[in-house]
């Protein structure tokens, strides 16, 4: 789940042609009937592995389907037919059947936020009430059998038979059941006028070690763990509906009451997939024998050319790679979906969302659609334990696609095709940012996890990404790098045809590549796969010297990581013939390779020298990024920085995704920052190591910001300082000219920030944290305010200094839009007298607020949302000037700069409703979109007091907002553009206030 050459070669008729006269048997056999023992992927040699299916005894299935989109609900009478291939009887047969299914509570707390991270909704996308599998019938030749689910997994279901099945021995039971179909995006589900069905049926657990072996659903990946099947499915739908299937459809014809009837057969499918709408398009090629079908909504045919040249080159490229495709057809669909994309059996299904990705995003559709497909090859044809190991198909595959892609443009190319000249570019997605940036973010946040764990280790899907699909790759690319390329696809390309229609686990591929290579590989899976170690190549000393036939470059290279493996070492020369040389270390004492001279000197030491007629620009270690390496800043001899003006500067600048790849950078121009500033921002960055951004801006007033003003200054974090989830933030800023005719002020504070929860966003804020600070200004807010107070008793804090402890917690979600959760935020702080300066007090504040969606009411008014709070703040000392009342982000009937006191309570109301849905007005082709407007109607109350003397009556507002929903790129962030205007019913006064996402 996710995630070329110029010119396609010529390649073999597909696998599905050689056997497409094959047919299957429709008869009801006997309850027992005798054939081998040989269990399927045990013990099976290369010269026994392409032969028919029947030799492998693989489960049959006979589907009776009836599909009605309209009343949500699909009825099936099912036969199935299984052999014993083991060595001992079993009374029972045991299914997997996701539809029957409900979520825990903790199984939807963890679904929340995966979606939320995927920028779903969660009423579209998940789905809260299950079980939706209802069971009318098991039957064995006319007989009821006892079945019932497992009290522990409700989605295993155990089938008795009416006497034990022996080994050699077939037993056939049929099931009739319906499903009702939940109304969302997903697997199992119908949106917008499309149905999706997959993994919907119960298909047969893995019968291995004469025990049955169902494994747990995860509903944030893919647990499958199944055997290869034969099917003949005959299915029923409207008349209206293209219909994508993971079979071939033999026959089609019309029914008496005006429906169509398809008769589908399949050979070797590890799931049969049914996805079926009215809105579908259809464009057709074909790669060497294989018909190829893309089904694609109206509006997005472009994504879907992009998406069938696609197809045509994977399919030509991985049967060159692995062996021909393994069925006899392809088809590839738009979808609700949610996830990116999804591999079945014949089929690839795509978030809707992806073909929607503006034209020159097309890179990542062609990634994704290439991972898919690899698919085909890698979990479909070759099975593996998707629970237990899901490294077996999605390491491989992920290396694959980067192989793939950076064959056909270059190595670490750029994701988005966008405009520019010189210096002058706009933000992009390096290909390497993109699939191994994740592994670098986990491991600086302290993650230990191995790429051999099953997904209950890893817990949820982003450690998942960090450790299979990154650290996992990159695992499958050191095994390239150590056989080289040839050796390796020549080993891969046998593996397929042994284990073709069989299950491959991590044992038998370790043991298959000793077989291949005659070396043991035990120490590299002990230490890559089953450990979490790393290397930490640098380049300690490069020397260059002239000499008669031009210059000698010796390069010192150490290794000081937990572990070793032999990299690559690239001299890049200047105005040579051979501009880029590589060497690799090894423990040989001294050889040469492309005229480089390789010492070893030591037991982590090795010289490399070379003697070339240009002079050396750069010396690099591992180049090409195959070895995991804990620091690979210090793998160049020349630091790397990467420079570019960008034509409006915003906080997606900053993002990790959009920097280049182990790679220091620098940004600048004219735009937004994070905190709403407004000018010229400029910024030196490393990913997830650290930033330093000065600026010259126009800030706004707000309740902790004391009026308009220009200022200069400079903010930095260096992240996951001094140890994981710590950051040390620092800001300056000095006022240069505010709307208060008064000098120039200054504020500075430094920060320790220990981070509890992260956030999955570009933009918004982590999700919790504690700061512990200190500060220093001219003025008790963050710039200069010398007028004089109208209340004689309240003085002027000059030369602030203090220490203080935020917290802030925030289980609000999705954070875009919030349909529950809570959040808190809580301050302490004390002045103090120090260096010349300072005022002594101390002050308190917080906030608590929360929203919930109401679910229970009917209708539309189920989809509103009511939100309140509860704020206050008290300040000890002579002064008043601790808080502000007014603002965007407290009382939104007065201004901010209009009441400040020592204590103020404040309460809020508010009722959050959806004005406007699925608008989808896109700009500048799908950068941005509108996708919907809501509204609310607020009431805050509160009051302000100073000295403990109240300012006024308790004050009362009310007001209106429209918030307007802007996703961008379709699915990289969700913004909430706040437009509120709030009117104080007792002071008469109004306000209007303009932000991102919600005031609380």
């Amino acid at each position: 789940m996710l995630l070329c050459y110029a010119a396609c070669l010529s390649m073999n008729a597909c696998a599905a042609d050689e056997w497409a006269g094959l047919q299957l048997n429709e008869s009801v056999l006997p309850l027992q009937t005798q054939v081998s023992t040989a269990e399927p992927g045990m013990g099976v040699n290369v010269a026994a592995a392409n032969v028919p299916t029947d030799s492998l005894h693989l489960p049959h299935y006979a589907l009776n389907v009836d599909l009605n989109p309209q009343q949500r609900r699909v009825s099936v009478k099912q036969s199935v037919r299984w052999t014993n291939t083991g060595h001992a009887a079993t009374g029972e047969l045991v299914f997997q059947v996701v539809a029957n299914n409900k979520l825990t509570k903790k199984q939807i707390a963890t679904g929340e936020r995966t979606v939320e991270s995927l920028r779903l909704e969660p009423d579209t996308s998940i789905d809260y009430q299950g079980r939706r599998f209802h069971m009318n019938s098991v039957t064995c030749a006319g007989n009821d059998l006892p079945a019932s689910f497992d009290a522990q997994h409700d989605t295993h279901l155990h089938v008795q038979l009416p006497m034990p099945v022996v080994p050699g021995e077939s037993v056939e039971v049929d099931l009739d059941y319906w499903i009702d179909i939940p109304p969302i995006m997903g697997r199992l589900g119908q949106h917008k006028g499309i149905t999706n069905l997959l993994n919907w049926y119960p298909v047969l657990a893995v019968y291995r070690s004469d025990a049955w072996q169902p494994v747990p659903y995860i509903p944030w990946h893919q647990p499958w763990y199944n055997e290869a099947g034969n099917y003949d499915v005959t299915l029923r739908l409207p008349a209206d509906h293209l219909v994508v299937t993971g079979g071939h459809v033999a026959d089609r014809s019309n029914t008496a009451n005006g429906q169509q009837q398809l008769r589908i057969k399949g050979t070797g499918l590890r799931d049969f997939t049914i996805v079926a709408s009215p809105r579908f398009r259809e464009l057709t090629a074909n790669a060497n024998g294989v018909p190829i079908r893309i089904q694609y909504l109206p509006k997005h045919k472009a994504a879907a050319e992009v998406a069938l040249k696609t197809a045509r080159e994977s399919i030509l490229l991985y049967s060159e790679w692995f062996g021909e495709y393994p069925y006899e057809e392809f088809e590839l669909t738009e979808s609700y979906f949610g996830w990116n994309g999804n591999e079945s059996s014949g089929v690839v299904m795509v978030d809707s969302r992806i073909f929607a990705l503006p034209a020159y995003a097309a890179r990542y559709i062609e990634h994704l659609v290439s991972h898919e497909i690899c698919h085909q090859w890698w979990y479909s044809a070759v099975g593996t334990d998707g629970y237990h190991e899901p490294w077996m198909d999605e390491g491989l595959v992920t290396w694959f696609t980067r192989v793939k892609m950076e064959d056909k443009y270059g190595a670490n190319a750029n994701f988005l095709d966008v405009p520019g000249y010189g210096p002058f570019q706009f933000p992009n997605v390096d290909y390497r940012s993109l699939v191994h940036g994740g592994y670098a973010t986990y491991r600086q946040r302290g993650g230990k996890g191995t790429s051999s764990g099953s997904l209950d280790d890893m817990g949820h899907l982003h450690n998942l990404f960090s450790l299979v699909y990154d650290r996992g790759s990159r695992i499958t690319g050191m095994i390239q790098q150590r056989m080289g390329r040839e050796q390796f696809f020549a080993f891969m390309k046998q593996l397929f045809a042994k284990y073709r229609f069989r299950i491959l686990t991590v044992a038998d591929y370790q043991r298959e590549l000793e077989d291949f290579t005659g070396e043991s590989w035990s120490p590299f899976f002990a230490t890559w796969l089953r450990d979490d170690a790393t290397a930490d190549w640098r380049v300690d000393e490069v020397k260059v010297t002239q000499t008669e036939n031009g210059y000698r470059t010796q390069a010192r290279i150490t290794q000081s990581g937990a572990t070793s493996e032999p990299p690559q070492v690239g001299i890049e020369l200047d105005g040579d013939p051979h501009p880029f040389r590589l060497a690799t270390l090894s423990e040989s004492r001294q050889l040469q390779q492309q005229g480089i001279d390789v010492q070893k000197t030591g037991p982590n030491d090795w010289l490399v020298s070379v003697v070339s007629e240009g002079k050396p620009a750069q010396v690099s270690v591992d180049p090409d990024g195959y070895v995991l390496d804990s620091d690979p800043h210090n793998n160049t001899w020349r630091p790397e920085v990467a420079c570019r003006v960008t034509p409006f500067y915003t906080p997606m600048d900053e993002a990790s995704m959009l920097q280049p790849w182990q790679q220091h950078s620098a940004v600048a121009g004219f735009g937004v920052d994070g905190d709403g500033r407004i000018g010229f921002r400029a910024s030196v960055l490393s990913s997830n190591n650290y930033r330093i951004s000065p600026f010259l801006a126009y800030t706004a007033a707000t309740a902790t910001r004391n009026d308009d003003h220009i200022s200069a200054g400079v903010d930095a974090v260096f992240y996951n300082w001094p140890s994981s989830n710590w950051q040390l933030m620092a800001r300056y800023e000095h006022a240069l000219l505010s709307t208060l005719a008064n000098d120039p002020g200054h504020q500075a504070r430094i920060a320790i920030r220990r981070v509890l929860n992260y956030t999955t966003s570009l933009i918004y804020p982590n999700l919790s944290y504690i700061d512990i600070y200190t500060r220093f200004g001219d003025n008790f807010f963050p710039d200069e305010d010398n007028t004089i107070s109208p209340d004689p008793r309240v003085e002027q804090y000059d030369n602030v200094r203090a220490f203080g402890v935020d917290f802030h917690a925030d289980s609000q979600m999705p954070y875009w839009d919030p349909n529950r959760g809570v959040k808190f935020d809580a301050n302490f702080e004390h002045g103090f007298q120090a260096f010349g300066g300072g005022a002594t007090y101390d002050r308190v504040s917080g906030q608590v607020s929360g929203v919930q969606r109401l679910n229970e009411l009917p209708g539309w008014l189920g989809d509103t949302k009511l939100a309140g709070r509860l704020a206050g703040g008290y300040g000890w000392s002579d002064n008043g000037e601790h808080f502000r009342f007014g603002g965007p982000g407290r009382f939104r009937g007065r201004d901010a700069t209009s009441t400040e006191g020592n204590a103020f309570w404040l309460s809020s109301l508010e009722w959050r409703f959806p004005i406007a849905g699925d608008i989808d007005y896109e700009v500048l082709d799908n950068t941005a979109a509108l996708r919907k407007v809501d509204g609310s109607i607020f009431y805050d109350v509160g009051r302000s007091y100073l000295l403990n003397e109240a300012q006024g009556k308790t004050d009362h507002a009310v007001g209106l907002g429209l918030y307007w929903q802007i996703p961008l790129l379709s699915f990289v962030e969700n913004l909430t553009v706040r437009t509120e205007y709030g009117y104080s019913m007792t002071n008469s006064t109004g306000a209007f206030w303009f932000g991102l996402y919600r005031a609380f």
